[in-house]
C-alpha cells in the first residue's frame, strides 16, 4: 500500500513540476494530506470523528527577479491544478522581488524519507483499543464518584515534496495521543460543607496507538482526583500578596507548553535576524544553567520523525542550547541567507498552512532528562513547594526577555516536608525562562509530549520532555 501511494504522489507532483517548466518557470509543489480519527466523551455522551480527512497542495512559481506567487488548493485532479498554476503566474508580475529566496534543491541535494514513524494499525483508526479505554474510564471514574471526560486520536498521513530541479521526497507517518480528565463534587452528599469542585488530567503520545497505556493513564488521573479531594483548599493570596515564591514540580504537560513558547519566540532563525528573540546576539555564551540542554532531533527514540522540511531539504540534528550554552537556532533556507548562513531544513510552511517565516521553529524539541522519579522530587522537597499538573493560557509576553506567563489547571498541589499537604487554586505564574531554567534542581526522564490538539490536520511533531524540578518560580495571582 505504501508503494502504491507513494507512486501516486510522485506522478501528481512530477505532472504539476512539468506544468510549471512548460510556462518556461521554475517552482516548488508541496503535499500533505492526513486522516483524523478521534473519539471524544464528556458527560456520558460519546462521539466518533471517522473520518475527519484534508488534503492540500501549494504551487510556488518562481519567475524573473526572484519573483514568487504560492496558490494553495484542497483538490489535486488536473484541471485544478491548471487553474491553480495559471492564477499563480497571473499573480507573478505584480509580487515585489523577493531578495532572500530559498534556492530550489535537486535530486542529488537530498537523502530518502522514512517508513520508520508509520503503523498500519494507528492507520486504521484502532478503533477497539479506544472504545475499550473508554469503557474503563466511565466505569472506574463511576465508581470513584466521579465523570470522566476524554479525547483519544489517531491520525495518518502523507508529506511529499518536488521541484522542477527533479527532487522528489515523500513520508508517510501516524500520531496517536490520548488525555483523560476526571472531574467531579469531592464529598459524600451536597450537604458536606468540604465539598467542592475537583479536576485531574493526565495524558499520553505515541507513534502508535498500542504504546499509549490507557488504563495507566485512568489510573493516574484517578490518583490526583482522589488527592485533589482529600486534602483541605487553600488560597495562598488570601492575604492579599502580590507575587509568592514557591519550588516547583512541573510535570511534562506543564513543561512542554513553557517550551513550545520558548520556541516558537526564541529558537528559530528570523528571531535572531530581528534581534527579537532570547539568544540573539548569545550564541556560544551562557544563558542558563548546566542542567539545561536542548536539542532538535527528529531521528530521537520514540519522536514521530519528519526527515525533510518544507523545502524539501534535509531536517538537520541542531543543539539549540548545550548545558547552559546557546549553541545555535534553527533555520529556512530565505532566513538563513538574511544571515549569510545555511539552511537547518526547518522551513514549516506547509504544516502550518502559511508561508510565513515565523513558522521557523524547532518542531522535535529535545530536553534531556536525568534519572530522577517524579516521586522522589516531592518526598525531597525541603522548601515549601507545588506540584504543577498543567498549564493553561501559555503566553510569551517579552520575547527577546523570554517572559514565560500561563496559570496552572487541573491540579496545583502544596508540598511540605516531602509531603501533600493542600490543594490550590489555579495560579498565574510569570518568569523569565532562561533565568528559571537556571534553578533547575532535578530531572527525570524524558516523557513524549505531542504539543496540540491537531485541529485542522495532522502533523509528525512532539517533544520530549521531562518532569522538572525548579527552585523559586514566582506567582503572581490566584484564579478562583
Amino acid at each position: 500500500m505504501m508503494s502504491l501511494d507513494r507512486q501516486r504522489m510522485e506522478s501528481l507532483l512530477g505532472r504539476t513540476c512539468g506544468k510549471i517548466i512548460s510556462k518556461g518557470l521554475e517552482g516548488l509543489v508541496r503535499w500533505v494530506s492526513s486522516h483524523e480519527e478521534t473519539v471524544r466523551s464528556a458527560r456520558g455522551s460519546v462521539t466518533y470523528a471517522a473520518d475527519g480527512h484534508a488534503e492540500n497542495i501549494v504551487i510556488t512559481l518562481i519567475g524573473e527577479d526572484k519573483r514568487a506567487a504560492s496558490v494553495s488548493l484542497g483538490r489535486s485532479d488536473d484541471s485544478g491544478i491548471d487553474r491553480a498554476i495559471a492564477a499563480a503566474a497571473a499573480m507573478l508580475p505584480y509580487v515585489p522581488p523577493n531578495p532572500y529566496p530559498p534556492d530550489l534543491i535537486g535530486p542529488g541535494e537530498a537523502g530518502e524519507g522514512t517508513t520508520e514513524g508509520y503503523d498500519e494499525e494507528t492507520a486504521r483508526g484502532g478503533l477497539e483499543i479506544k472504545a475499550d479505554f473508554f469503557s474503563r474510564a466511565h466505569r472506574m471514574a463511576a465508581l470513584a464518584g466521579y465523570r470522566a471526560s476524554g479525547r483519544f486520536f489517531t491520525g495518518h498521513g502523507e508529506i511529499a515534496v518536488a521541484t522542477t530541479k527533479g527532487m522528489f521526497r515523500y513520508h508517510p507517518f501516524t500520531v496517536a495521543s490520548c488525555g483523560i480528565v476526571i472531574a467531579g463534587a469531592s464529598g459524600s452528599v451536597s450537604s458536606d460543607p468540604d465539598r467542592r469542585y475537583v479536576s485531574a488530567h493526565a495524558a499520553g503520545s505515541g507513534v502508535a496507538v498500542r504504546k499509549i497505556d490507557g488504563a495507566s493513564l485512568i489510573d493516574v488521573a484517578l490518583e490526583r482526583a482522589r488527592l485533589e479531594a482529600r486534602l483541605p483548599f487553600v488560597n495562598p493570596f488570601v492575604g492579599g500578596a502580590s507575587e509568592l515564591r514557591f519550588d516547583a514540580v512541573l510535570s511534562p504537560l506543564a513543561m512542554n507548553e513553557w517550551l513550545f513558547m520558548l520556541s516558537a519566540h526564541g529558537l528559530g532563525g528570523l528571531s535572531v535576524v530581528e534581534g527579537t528573540g532570547c539568544l540573539a546576539g548569545k550564541i556560544g555564551t551562557r544563558v542558563s544553567g548546566e542542567r539545561l540542554t536542548l536539542t532538535d532531533d527528529w531521528t530521537r527514540a520514540g519522536m514521530p520523525p519528519l526527515p525533510f522540511d518544507s523545502d524539501g531539504r534535509d531536517r538537520q540534528i541542531v543543539p539549540l542550547i548545550e548545558r547552559g550554552i546557546a549553541r545555535g537556532v534553527v533555520w529556512d533556507g530565505a532566513t538563513a541567507k538574511k544571515a549569510e548562513g545555511a539552511s537547518t531544513g526547518h522551513a514549516n510552511d506547509m504544516l502550518f498552512g502559511d508561508e510565513s517565516e515565523a513558522s521557523v521553529m524547532p518542531l522535535h524539541l529535545v530536553m534531556e532528562g536525568g534519572d530522577t522519579a517524579p516521586g522522589a522530587m516531592v518526598k525531597d522537597a525541603v522548601r515549601p513547594t507545588l506540584l504543577v499538573s498543567h498549564f493553561n493560557y501559555a503566553n510569551m509576553p517579552d520575547p527577546q526577555g523570554a517572559v514565560f506567563t500561563a496559570t496552572t489547571r487541573h491540579g496545583t498541589f502544596l508540598i511540605e516536608g516531602g509531603e501533600y499537604v493542600a490543594v490550590l487554586p489555579p495560579l498565574r505564574m510569570q518568569e523569565k525562562s532562561l533565568e528559571a531554567f537556571s534553578r533547575i534542581e532535578a530531572l527525570s526522564r524524558s516523557e513524549l509530549v505531542i504539543p496540540f490538539e491537531n485541529y485542522g490536520g495532522v502533523v509528525p511533531v512532539g517533544t520530549l520532555v521531562p518532569w522538572t524540578k525548579i527552585a523559586d518560580l514566582a506567582f503572581i495571582g490566584a484564579v478562583i
